[in-house]
């Protein structure tokens, strides 16, 4: 189990849209609780900021946790569906300068749900596609100018760093929120 005591939290709720608290884990409980089959669950007591007065919170109100299990700066990531897995090793189409495509074997990190880090196989402003073919050849022409696979470019990482929501711009990487319903005070 990745959740300890004082990684960040956000609590939202499902009554109030657009309303996210922060909060931290207190406890976590050392014992499953009962939790649909393959899975397992544990009760954990989380604290939050002093809610907004109006918000008028009690208990019993569905939420919504998302917990901040791991965190790295300044690391070269991609979408997670620019990234092939087979035998065991993953795989980005690399578009070279002439144009083609070149299935490169890359070392993978953590994953924030939406995007992977990447350790090794490619470089800061190398460009990549966004969907990689299925093809097994190592080599395809790729047209991304007249409506063919969406390509990004490996973003600088730049010293100012910044948050890891969307293809990151040389900032941070969290792994994916471990989280679930709950009861506030529950």
């Amino acid at each position: 189990m990745d959740i300890k005591v004082d990684q960040s939290v956000t609590v939202s709720f499902d009554a109030f849209l657009n309303v996210a608290l922060k909060g931290t884990v207190k406890t976590v409980g050392i014992t499953k609780v009962s939790a649909p089959q393959g899975t397992s669950a544990y009760k954990i007591e989380v604290e939050i900021q002093a809610p907004k007065e109006e918000l008028n919170l009690k208990s019993g109100l569905a939420t919504s946790l998302e917990i901040e299990t791991a965190r790295k700066e300044n690391v070269i990531a991609v979408p997670i569906e620019s990234i092939l897995t087979t035998g065991g090793k993953s795989y980005v189409e690399k578009i070279m300068s002439d144009g083609t495509t070149q299935r490169i074997e890359v070392q993978t990190g953590i994953s924030g749900g939406t995007f992977t880090e990447i350790l090794s196989g490619i470089n800061e402003g190398d460009k990549i596609l966004l969907i990689p073919e299925s093809s097994t050849s190592s080599t395809s022409t790729s047209n991304t100018s007249s409506g063919g696979t969406p390509n990004i470019q490996i973003p600088g990482l730049g010293p100012q760093g910044g948050e890891y929501s969307s293809p990151p711009s040389g900032g941070v990487i969290t792994s994916p929120p471990s989280g679930g319903q709950g009861n506030p005070g529950g």
